[in-house]
């Protein structure tokens, strides 16, 4: 499934709602070349980004949006996850867009299609 296509899924998957609704969690779905498919509202808001930003962000990967030593950790645990079937389970503490410090429960596993991995 191409890019597109994954991500015209994911907006119009009934969990997609849900997920932009829930208080106090962020959600990501990114794919196997660890570029973004879905952020959820919680993440836009705590990192500020905006509605219209977010579109921008859709398809690019964390090298794109956060510091290198950040991005590199998450994408080094990405392919864990996608590759060996890791599960990371911790917790992180990072800043929001006002500049106060939030401590988040990251949780990484495998998204699975048909037995293939195709994302995280």
């Amino acid at each position: 499934m191409d890019l597109a296509a994954q991500i015209l899924e994911l907006e119009n998957s009934p969990f997609s709602h849900l997920l932009s609704e829930v208080e106090n969690m962020r959600f990501v779905v990114k794919d196997v070349q660890h570029r973004y498919l879905y952020v959820n509202r919680v993440w836009q808001e705590s990192l500020g980004f905006s509605d219209k930003s977010v579109k921008n962000l859709i398809g690019k990967t964390a090298l794109d949006i956060f510091p290198k030593w950040r991005a590199n950790r998450y994408i080094l645990e990405e392919r864990e996850v996608m590759e060996n079937g890791k599960v990371f389970d911790y917790e992180e503490y990072a800043l929001n867009a006002d500049g106060v410090i939030e401590r988040w429960r990251t949780i990484k596993t495998a998204w699975v299609r048909d037995g293939i991995v195709v994302g995280y």
